[in-house]
This record gives C-alpha cells, sequence and structure tokens, in this order.
C-alpha cells in the first residue's frame, strides 16, 4: 500500500480546499439560525397573544361581575315576564324542530 492510500483524512486540506463544501456548511448554519430565530419569534408572539387574551377575559369578568352587583333585584312581575318569554321561545324551537315543515308553510303565509 502507498501512504496516500492508507493516510488518513487531512483535516487543513479538506478545510481549505473545496468551496463547496464552504457554501453547504455557510448554508446549514444559515439554514439553522433562520429556524432558531423563528422558533424564538414565534414562542414570544404566542405568549403576548396569550397575555393579551387573559387580559381581556379578565376585564370581561370585572365588567359582568360590575353589571351584576349594580342591577336591581327583579320584582316577581318581571321574573314571571321572562318566564312566559323563555316558555314562548322553547315552544318555538320545539315547533321548528318536530316539524319544521309547518313553520316553513307558516312562514310561506
Amino acid at each position: 500500500m502507498t501512504a496516500e492510500a492508507s493516510a488518513s483524512f487531512n483535516f487543513p486540506r479538506s478545510v481549505s480546499g473545496n468551496p463547496i463544501r464552504w457554501l453547504i456548511v455557510g448554508g446549514v448554519f444559515l439554514i439553522a439560525a433562520i429556524t432558531i430565530g423563528t422558533t424564538i419569534i414565534a414562542g414570544n408572539f404566542r405568549e403576548r397573544a396569550l397575555n393579551s387574551s387573559e387580559r381581556e377575559l379578565e376585564n370581561t369578568v370585572l365588567l359582568l361581575a360590575r353589571h351584576f352587583d349594580d342591577a336591581d333585584p327583579l320584582d316577581p312581575a318581571e321574573i314571571e315576564a321572562h318566564a312566559d318569554l323563555a316558555a314562548d321561545l322553547l315552544i318555538r324551537a320545539l315547533e321548528n324542530h318536530v316539524c319544521p315543515e309547518k313553520t316553513a308553510a307558516r312562514k310561506k303565509k
């Protein structure tokens, strides 16, 4: 065997002699940097969106709590009116679900 055939991998020669290899290595590093940067930016955006949504939900809860705290209690006549309205809505919903043909015919008239 010759000295060249049995020689081990020659690091300085392989690094300095091939510009295509440098191009490939640079491209791999560029892809890795873009991937890492995109992941960090997406994570930050996600955290900001979650914080914003949490703040909006807290504000909504506070507004609803204030509304219900400030609301006057209903008198019996108002409770009865709301019960009648709910019963009427329930009857209409059941009619539409059970017999949609009748309600469609009624709407055409």
